[in-house]
Parts: structure tokens; C-alpha cells; sequence
């Protein structure tokens, strides 16, 4: 009986050991590789909102963190709107001016010089405007996310 046991032990050991081996295994062969993305291979969609832009990484309706690249071509005003998820917002090059409230006022903005850092709250109404020139931002968030126009913005 007891070599009955031992056998019965031994075999799950063996089992166990081949599951654990299979496992750091396939971890192994599928560990993340580093992926570039070079700003000519980035293809913008333009936004009703103000900025053109394109995800770089992740999918505004997916769960999980995105990276978005936005570039407001010099005079572009941005609508207010809101986003559901807070975002991070860098500015990479040119000055952009940020304004909050449900409508865009020039004398209310900050003018946001490249490497500036903007932390919009969720649902907070906000605008930008690349007063001087051409202005290139990243943004971060978590998704599933989206754009909202308030009512006063949408009807006009």
C-alpha cells in the first residue's frame, strides 16, 4: 500500500513540476519586445473636437492604459468637452493654451510651454488652443474613454 502511495505522491510531484516547467516556459518564449513607433509612421485623424490625433497605444474603447499623440495646427481652438477618464497631458513642442469651463474664453487661458504637464481631471470641461503655432501633445489615460461635447457646444 505504501508503494502505492509513494507512486500516487511521486506522480503529482512530476506533474506539478511539468506544469510549473510549462509555465515559466511560456512566459519565456512570450516576453514583450520593444516596440518603436517613429513619428513618420503616425497617421492622424482629424477630431471635431480641435486636434488631429492617433492612438499610439491602446483603444479609446478598450479597458486598459492609451497613449495619444494630438497635434493642434497653429489658430486651432479646441470645443470644451470632457473625457469620462482623468488624463495626462504633455506638451512636446509649441506653447499650448489651456482654459477650463463649459465656454472658451481667451483671457481665462495658461499658456503651457513643451514639457509643461496638464492633469485633467474626469469629466472636467477643458479646451486648448494653439494660439502661437503648430503645438504637439501627448496624452495618457485609462480606458474604455470617449469625447463629450456639452449641450450648449453639440446644438450649435
Amino acid at each position: 500500500m505504501r508503494h502505492l502511495a509513494d507512486a500516487h505522491w511521486k506522480s503529482r510531484c512530476i506533474l506539478g513540476l511539468i506544469l510549473v516547467v510549462s509555465i515559466i516556459g511560456k512566459g519565456r518564449a512570450e516576453a514583450p519586445s520593444i516596440r518603436i513607433i517613429r513619428p513618420d509612421s503616425v497617421t492622424l485623424t482629424p477630431s471635431p473636437v480641435g486636434p488631429s490625433s492617433a492612438y499610439l497605444l491602446g483603444s479609446p474603447k478598450q479597458a486598459g492604459l492609451y497613449v495619444i499623440s494630438a497635434v493642434y495646427p497653429a489658430g486651432r481652438k479646441g470645443t470644451p468637452h470632457r473625457h469620462p477618464d482623468q488624463r495626462v497631458m504633455t506638451v512636446i513642442s509649441g506653447t499650448f493654451y489651456a482654459g477650463t469651463g463649459p465656454e472658451f474664453d481667451e483671457t481665462k487661458v495658461q499658456a503651457l510651454s513643451p514639457g509643461s504637464v496638464l492633469i485633467i481631471p474626469a469629466n472636467a470641461l477643458h479646451w486648448g488652443w494653439a494660439k502661437d503655432g503648430d503645438v504637439l501633445v501627448q496624452e495618457v489615460g485609462i480606458g474604455p474613454t470617449g469625447t463629450q461635447l456639452p449641450a450648449a457646444a453639440s446644438s450649435k
